[in-house]
This record gives structure tokens, C-alpha cells and sequence, in this order.
């Protein structure tokens, strides 16, 4: 009988003690999000000494020549995001050269903004 009332006191004094450590935890707080927020271009970037990023013009059945600067960079985004985009564009993708001349398909182009904008807004 005392080894049974032993046991409940004995339980009874272990559950107060845990109902006291409990007592002391207070809930975390939520986990919260912060997202920065978009970057939308505003104006247009300096290739060289003018301020045309890297555009020189749009001609019919050929598409837009740009200048070597702004292939330089459309293949550093196309290394860096290209594997992002569906399908997959590699270097020099939608590129072609005459002479001097460097011009981008349209389709090219519309990788080269998305591509810009990933890169832009730091996403991969």
C-alpha cells in the first residue's frame, strides 16, 4: 500500500513539473516571407557611348541587329538562365552574322528580354 501511494505521489509530482516546464515555452512566431520587390526597366541601358542596349535597328526578314556588346551579353544570360527556358536555348541560339553585322531572330529577342528580366530579379 505505501509503495502504491509512493508511485502516485511520485507520478503526481513529475506531471506538476512538466505541467510548469510547459508553461515556460512561449509559441515561435510565423515564419514569414519577405519578397523583394520586381524589377521593371525604366529606361534603356548604355552600350558603349550611346544609349540604345545594344539595339541598332529591326530590318525586314533578317531581324534585330544589335551590336557585339549586347551578344556578349545575350550568351553570358543564355550560359547563366538558358536551361530555364522551354525548350532549352544554347550560345549563339537564333544568332546570325554577316560581315560586321550581328542580328537575333524574333524569337531570339523574346529570350534575350526573358532572359534579361530572370536576371534582372536575381531568379534561376
Amino acid at each position: 500500500m505505501k509503495r502504491k501511494q509512493h508511485l502516485i505521489r511520485l507520478g503526481a509530482l513529475f506531471l506538476v513539473s512538466l505541467g510548469v516546464s510547459c508553461a515556460g515555452i512561449k509559441p515561435s512566431p510565423p515564419i514569414v516571407t519577405i519578397v523583394p520587390p520586381r524589377v521593371e526597366d525604366s529606361q534603356i541601358s548604355w552600350d558603349g557611348n550611346e544609349q540604345n542596349g545594344g539595339l541598332i535597328d529591326y530590318v525586314e526578314e533578317k531581324g534585330f541587329e544589335i551590336t557585339k556588346k549586347a551578344l556578349i551579353r545575350y550568351n553570358a544570360l543564355i550560359f547563366l538562365f538558358g536551361k530555364t527556358l522551354v525548350p532549352q536555348v544554347v550560345e549563339n541560339d537564333g544568332v546570325t552574322i554577316e560581315g560586321e553585322r550581328i542580328f537575333l531572330s524574333s524569337e531570339a529577342m523574346v529570350n534575350f528580354m526573358t532572359l534579361n528580366k530572370k536576371f534582372k530579379n536575381g531568379r534561376k
